[in-house]
């Protein structure tokens, strides 16, 4: 059973085993530790922190009861070096000291002083104890129309809107020698889902993702005077949790007149907004539109990407007077509870729905010219700009100069796109990728750019992998590859595949730094195949 060692101050030599868990999200696995199990060894914690490489304290991901460890640099998670985060009244010798050119202002104050934020004045009504009620009848299920075009009912106490989407198959990757497709074929994902192929042909038909509640089944709940506690957002919702509601103020700590859920994990960043909120903006989006004063309840972060407010913004929802940011011990009522948590994490209308829908915002689908269609980008990852460290070519200039070659032969506009020096809105963005005719780079959030790209754009994913691990994507390196479980690693593979788009793999080995040499002959050899 795979544990990590935390330290209740760093004055100390002794540890605590906490168990590592698993959430299944979108489809994958997300590490995480029960915050419990921290108040085991300290009733104060509230976290945890991380000393990288550079011994500074890096705060590890929290979403309320659960403190999810992100890999960081080259530290597996079993491997780092973990100390107790704590609230008031703990009691060590040292204080923790973050590094303030790598975290924003608000991570401090959190760290130090966890609040909550409970929306505007007049929406915090008082916090006291309270039974909370599950609905067991007054149900409503309608199928087969589109979700978005049905309103709720306020008759009813409990409505849900229910649609079956067909079947999908997503297609194995592009390689361009031997060395990508053995690979490929002896990673943990092609372990996992080869069985899943049709006639036994994963190379002809691809493989097949017909599981109705995971794949197929999208909802949309409607609940007077529901109740929401800290639920994970996602198929999985339970139907009882789904159905709760309030009877008095004092089962809530805020109530809202309407408000809509969007509690995915991390959705305040860029990456996740794409995958874990877009998908479920696809097909409720309309009652953003509808219900113009409801709340927008998304988890609270260490930060609120400015990429996601402006999308946030264009949609209609203004971060001061809509979002509230969920935290730890809220219970939100809401007189009108709209829950389109039950929302499969891939399925290729969704994913195309959310894409023009970003298209709309920025009032890009009326203007195609495919004259304009000209862009071949490389998404460029630095020291400076990568959230999580290494993943770096090192070779980095030959690798550009064989790039720039290919857009000279081919009448193409070569961009280097840096996201950390891009101050443009996010519309700029959005209409940036949506010309774009290539997309390369190495397995990145930045990488989920591509969901503004449209169909049939080239995207050539650089996988680095591990030596030691070599069936597994660097970034999935957290796992026993014998365990076969689903990781992030294979989600922008996923992406692009469901968007339509051609995908082309070039797995790389990495040094022990994390960093590594692209192979130039073997990208020559897949840009002649393009």
């Amino acid at each position: 059973m795979p544990y990590i060692k935390v330290y209740s101050n760093d004055d100390t030599q002794e540890y605590t085993k906490i168990r590592i868990q698993y959430q299944f999200y979108f489809y994958y696995y997300l590490p995480f530790v029960p915050l419990e199990d921290l108040k085991d060894v300290d009733p104060n914690a509230i976290g945890l922190l991380l000393l990288n490489k550079q011994g500074e304290k890096v705060l590890q991901s929290r979403r309320d009861q659960k403190i999810y460890l992100h890999q960081y640099e080259d530290i597996r998670i079993e491997d780092g070096y973990y100390v107790l985060n704590c609230g008031p009244g703990r009691s060590t010798s040292r204080s923790f000291k973050l590094n303030e050119s790598t975290h924003h202002r608000t991570d401090f104050d959190n760290i130090r002083h966890p609040i909550l934020h409970l929306g505007s004045d007049t929406d915090i009504l008082p916090i006291e104890n309270g039974q909370e009620k599950y609905l067991e009848d007054q149900i409503s299920i309608i199928k087969k129309e589109p979700v978005s075009s049905i309103s709720f009912n306020l008759n009813k106490q409990f409505q849900e809107i229910s649609e079956n989407m067909p079947p999908f198959y997503i297609p194995l990757p592009n390689f361009s020698d031997d060395e990508a497709k053995n690979w490929f074929y002896n990673s943990t994902y092609y372990k996992i889902n080869s069985n899943k192929c049709p006639k036994n042909s994963c190379e002809e038909n691809g493989v097949l993702f017909n599981d109705t509640k995971e794949h197929l089944s999208v909802k949309i709940a409607f609940v007077k005077n529901g109740l929401y506690l800290n639920d994970d957002c996602g198929y999985n919702y339970q139907d009882k949790s789904i159905r709760r509601t309030f009877e008095r103020q004092s089962d809530t700590t805020v109530i809202y007149d309407k408000a809509i859920i969007y509690t995915v994990p991390d959705g305040w960043s860029f990456q996740h907004f794409l995958d874990g909120i877009g998908p479920k903006l696809s097909h409720s989006r309309s009652y953003l539109d509808k219900y113009p004063d409801a709340k927008v309840i998304i988890i609270k972060g260490a930060r609120f990407d400015r990429s996601v407010k402006e999308i946030w913004s264009m949609l209609g929802v203004d971060e001061s007077s809509r979002i509230v940011h969920y935290s730890q011990n809220m219970k939100v009522g809401a007189r009108l509870l709209i829950n389109p948590c039950r929302t499969p994490g891939i399925h290729p209308r969704l994913w195309h729905d959310a894409r023009k829908m970003y298209w709309s915002i920025s009032n890009l689908s009326k203007t195609f010219d495919e004259s304009n269609r000209k862009n071949f980008i490389y998404i460029q990852r630095t020291s400076t700009n990568a959230m999580n460290g290494a993943r770096l070519i090192l070779n980095e200039q030959p690798f550009i100069d064989l790039l720039k070659e290919f857009c000279l032969r081919n009448s193409l506009n070569y961009i280097q796109y840096d996201h950390s020096k891009d101050s443009n809105h996010i519309k700029h963005r959005i209409e940036l990728f949506y010309n774009a005719k290539y997309i390369i780079g190495v397995h990145s959030g930045a990488l989920s750019n591509m969901n503004f790209a449209q169909s049939k754009t080239t995207i050539i994913e650089i996988m680095p992998f591990r030596s030691s691990t070599s069936s597994l994507p660097m970034t999935c390196s957290m796992f026993n590859p014998t365990d076969l479980k689903a990781c992030a690693g294979y989600i922008l593979y996923t992406q692009s595949q469901l968007l339509n788009q051609t995908y082309w793999i070039l797995p790389t080995v990495v040094n022990d730094q994390g960093n590594m040499n692209v192979d130039l002959n073997r990208l020559k050899k897949l840009l002649q195949k393009l």
